[in-house]
């Protein structure tokens, strides 16, 4: 069970358009959401995974609604991040497939793959951790300073923003993306003063 009480259920790669069929014989016929997750990084493991959730609802008219999450973890290789299309037995799901294909590389087989969002001659999945979104590297970072005071002066150690990598790493084919992921630019706690 999960914070909305949902039952949620593992599922294969394999199994996954049967799983969801038969969700939708058990009265679990309001669709609520499709979502893709980039396991890389969790702490529960799973850095050559991507997540695919779809959430079901039954109505009971006796009882509160019911939820059930259908969770199948598949490889993150963009030739094998692949699973059958719901699209046919749930109504609305197609949007949210050709969503999850834009941001995270999931191919429907027997979907519709065409671009949602965006037409690009290179594919983007800007939602995968190890995607290098060229903004951040190219946007200017003010490190410690406070861009609201001007007279404040900058950290001599140099930051990279949120979401940009060790740019050593970036040039080196044998790096994961855990290890890639591990080596992102965040916000660096203070050390207490004594």
């Amino acid at each position: 069970m999960n914070r909305h009480g949902d039952e949620i259920v593992q599922t294969t790669s394999e199994q996954w358009r049967d799983a969801v069929a038969a969700a939708l014989a058990e009265g679990f016929s309001w669709f609520d959401s499709l979502i893709g997750i980039d396991e890389v990084g969790r702490p529960s493991g799973g850095d050559e995974e991507v997540r695919v959730v779809v959430r079901l609802v039954r109505h009971d008219p006796e009882g509160d609604p019911q939820g059930r999450q259908l969770h199948v973890r598949i490889p993150r290789e963009l030739d094998q991040a692949r699973l059958d299309s719901i699209g046919d037995l749930v109504a609305g799901a197609a949007w949210y497939e050709r969503e999850t294909h834009d941001m995270f590389g999931v191919s429907f087989t027997g979907g519709d793959d065409r671009p949602l969002l965006w037409h690009l001659d290179t594919p983007r999945h800007p939602l995968r951790k190890d995607e290098l979104l060229a903004a951040r590297l190219e946007t200017p970072w003010p490190g410690a300073k406070d861009p609201d005071d001007d007279t404040a002066q900058a950290s001599r150690r140099r930051t990279l923003p949120p979401g940009v990598p060790d740019p050593q790493l970036l040039d080196d084919p044998s790096v994961t993306p855990a290890e890639l992921v591990a080596s992102l630019g965040r916000a660096r706690s203070r050390r207490a003063r004594r």
